[in-house]
């Protein structure tokens, strides 16, 4: 057994014993190892609904304890047996109360990052007398903490002035520009998150964009942010910005261009309807190491104007595209053009019917509800996820990724398929009306194929497989199916359920012939 292999096992092992209540004595294991079995633990704690346990973890090596969606028993009273913490992060975390988090104050005062995200039922005070005794903190995360407004925000400003480096205000409802001209006396904040802080105005922001000389990170996404907010002398050179569904126009935009060409990397821009191509083409002319770009539902139809001066953005590896009117010919311009391109985002783009998909770094494709596509050919060698339409219309494709793990497609006529995914592990083509002969040939060019879902096909007579990978096939509801040839050493499950064709002599060799079958579904009534 590989040793990254046994590592794995023993994790989850010890998390499995903590789960039991178990006695283990975790005092002298080291932070990374502590880190691995704590994330094991609240993963097997979500999927058995059960509460988080703090107690063994409670050791002086504990230096970061990173919680989420998850409920705490004994919760953090226990932190005075961890002198060394210094990352506390609790989101969404139930069961913990003022008294727990009063306990951080005194037994955390090294504490540098906190977080208290989406906590109900703490309150305002508890928050201050933990910035008030931890001095410390350089990076703050308050998404959607109950009820913060901006007196609060003033007060750990003030007490943090000298030292806070990031904040995450995102969420927090009722803070305006009040809070805003306290963030921006923060001379050291370099990260500021305040997406959906609809109080917050562009005199809010403009007076960040002035004070916060270092920052590099600015999200203001879903606000009233408009073209004021940038109308500026000067500003920080941003690295990544928000401006997803605010009211901005080219004019703004020309403005980052300008003062933020040599550092933007990162930029949301969904949903901004007032912005034209002519400043999209300043843009990327100018901020040619944009590494992330999000302009979903932005263009509509005139995306098709943009693509050229995207394909300008040679470091460019994400890009979202989504509900634009995006044809095959802008498809395969940026993927041509973009050659470092990984994840590509082209969901919900009626206009796509024969795209060809050709790269050596795509890793991630997304065509999720074009509903016209017809005949795509996807050919990445490193392509690991593929995201498919629901297509009456797709009736041909041909994919060829190599390194694709999972594939799903759903048609009503798949003619034709030429599908090479050597390390493609679950298959599902239901509703696709495949041949025998296709369905034959598309797992002949899929070797190491693990699952296979072919049910509701009408036009499948037969299923005749030779396999030594596949553990599960299910071809229920096939109504013509009436033959069964698997050669298939580890199938162990099998559902032909509701197939009204497939009498006993049709299913029942299956049986001799697979000796590790473990359940078989069985029925010939469709009404059932």
């Amino acid at each position: 057994m590989k040793p990254k292999r046994l590592s794995k096992l023993c994790i989850r092992s010890l998390a499995a014993s903590l789960l039991s209540h178990s006695s283990l004595n975790l005092q002298n294991m080291p932070n990374d190892l502590l880190q691995a079995i704590i994330a094991e633990y609240l993963k097997q704690c979500r999927e058995l609904k059960r509460i988080f346990v703090l107690n063994p973890f409670m050791v002086p090596s504990l230096l970061t304890l990173n919680l989420k969606h998850v409920g705490i028993s004994s919760a953090l009273q226990q932190l005075h047996k961890c002198p060394n913490i210094r990352q506390l992060k609790l989101k969404d975390c139930w069961r913990v109360t003022d008294q727990d988090v009063q306990s951080i104050s005194l037994y955390a005062k090294n504490l540098e990052v906190l977080e208290l995200s989406h906590m109900e039922g703490i309150k305002r005070t508890s928050l201050l007398e933990v910035v008030r005794k931890c001095g410390h903190i350089h990076t703050l995360g308050l998404s959607k903490f109950p009820k913060l407004d901006d007196d609060t925000v003033i007060r750990v400003a003030g007490l943090l002035r000298n030292v806070l480096e990031a904040v995450d205000l995102s969420d927090c409802e009722e803070l305006g520009d009040g809070a805003m001209i306290a963030i921006s006396k923060c001379r050291n904040l370099k990260s500021l998150i305040i997406s959906r802080c609809q109080r917050v105005t562009d005199e809010g922001i403009r007076k960040v964009l002035k004070g916060c000389k270092k920052l590099s990170r600015l999200l203001v996404d879903d606000t009233h942010t408009t073209d004021k907010s940038f109308d500026l002398a000067e500003f920080p050179p941003i690295s990544v910005l928000g401006l997803s569904f605010t009211s901005i126009t080219g004019f703004a935009l020309e403005k980052v261009a300008k003062f933020c060409g040599s550092t933007l990397t990162v930029l949301y821009m969904a949903k901004c309807n007032h912005v034209t191509p002519e400043a999209m083409e300043v843009l990327c002319s100018r901020c040619s190491y944009l590494e992330f770009l999000n302009i979903s539902g932005s263009f509509a139809s005139a995306i098709n104007a943009v693509a050229p001066f995207i394909a300008q953005l040679q470091n460019l590896r994400t890009l979202k595209v989504a509900f634009s009117a995006m044809n095959d010919e802008t498809v395969q311009t940026i993927v041509s053009s973009c050659h470092l391109l990984q994840y590509f985002d082209v969901g919900n783009s009626d206009l796509l019917r024969c795209p060809h998909i050709e790269s050596q770094n795509l890793e991630e494709l997304c065509m999720r509800d074009s509903s016209n596509l017809v005949n795509p050919t996807i050919v990445c060698p490193q392509l690991k996820t593929l995201d498919l339409p629901t297509s009456k219309a797709l009736n041909q494709m041909t994919i060829i990724c190599p390194k694709l793990s999972r594939l799903s497609i759903n048609c009503n006529f798949l003619q034709n398929a030429q599908i090479q995914c050597q390390s493609l592990e679950s298959l599902t083509l239901p509703n696709c009306n495949l041949s025998s002969d296709v369905l034959s040939r598309i797992c002949q060019e899929c070797p190491n194929l693990a699952k296979l879902n072919v049910s509701h096909n009408q036009s499948l007579s037969r299923v005749s497989l030779q396999s030594i990978k596949l553990e599960a096939l299910t071809a229920s509801r096939c109504t013509n199916l009436s033959s069964l040839d698997l050669d298939c050493p580890l199938l162990s499950t099998i559902d032909i359920s509701k197939c009204p064709q497939l009498d006993d002599d049709g299913w029942r060799p299956v049986v001799q012939k697979c000796k590790d079958l473990i359940s078989i579904f069985v029925s010939l009534y469709p009404s059932c």
